[in-house]
């Protein structure tokens, strides 16, 4: 047994190298999901480039397998790459990179991108904290399609953030809150700072863990659902 004031054994010089090298591989990034697809057309004189409906709907698959497989967290980068036509026919075409960071630049440029229901949506999470997908699309939405797609570009533009708690079975939804950069957004319309807005990253997060979670999506789907209903045309939600 050593004793506490003996000298502290040093590292050599190959053994400091093996360190640093292995710090700089998991510095970057450890593994990227790689979707590739393909589609076939009974019309060969035309292509598969006469349907562009067939082709946007698999790129719209694509990009959602990509970010399910995604780690949210490290936000690791998703290649995803398309070919028109049958294998082999053209090469891969590299896809999207991750999200890009929260900057000035970025925040006007999701400004501009907003749509009146885009803002509203941000206002319903800053409001009611955390929302499903499904809850989601409940509330803004006519189908899943229109809300996955419209999601992912509220994603990779920071104006939300989502995560997926651990489900016993199988995996859960994406849950989505506000961003920080759909938050910066809010307290600009509002004319505050984010102090005044009421909104801190890592505390709109903490609902992750929290084991408040099930009761704030429970209650919140009371809400979705008579919103749902009304959007129907089952009446008119006044208040909630």
């Amino acid at each position: 047994m050593q004793s506490a004031d003996a000298p502290t054994p040093r590292l050599t010089t190959s053994a400091q190298a093996e360190l640093r090298a292995a710090a700089a591989k998991t510095a970057g990034v450890l593994w990227e999901p790689q979707i590739r697809y393909a589609a076939a057309t009974t019309n060969p004189e035309n292509g598969i480039a006469s349907h562009p409906r067939a082709m946007a709907r698999l790129r719209g698959h694509a990009h959602a397998i990509a970010s399910a497989t995604a780690d949210p967290a490290s936000e690791r980068r998703n290649h995803v790459t398309a070919r028109d036509g049958p294998a082999g026919s053209r090469p891969a075409r590299p896809g999207r990179p991750g999200r890009p960071a929260s900057t000035p630049d970025l925040i006007a440029t999701l400004a501009g991108r907003l749509t009146a229901r885009d803002r509203w949506l941000l206002r319903m999470l800053h409001e009611h904290r955390v929302l499903t997908s499904a809850q989601i699309t409940q509330l803004a939405f006519g189908t899943t399609r229109g809300a996955t797609a419209r999601l992912l570009i509220l994603h990779r533009y920071r104006a939300v953030d989502r995560f997926r708690p651990l489900a016993r079975r199988g995996s859960a939804p994406w849950h989505f809150v506000l961003g920080e950069a759909g938050a910066w957004v809010l307290a600009a319309e509002d004319g505050v700072s984010l102090t005044q807005l009421g909104y801190r990253r890592d505390r709109t997060l903490d609902i992750a863990v929290s084991p408040q979670l099930a009761h704030a999506i429970g209650t919140n789907g009371c809400f979705t659902a008579l919103a749902a209903s009304a959007r129907a045309g089952h009446g008119r939600l006044a208040c909630w």
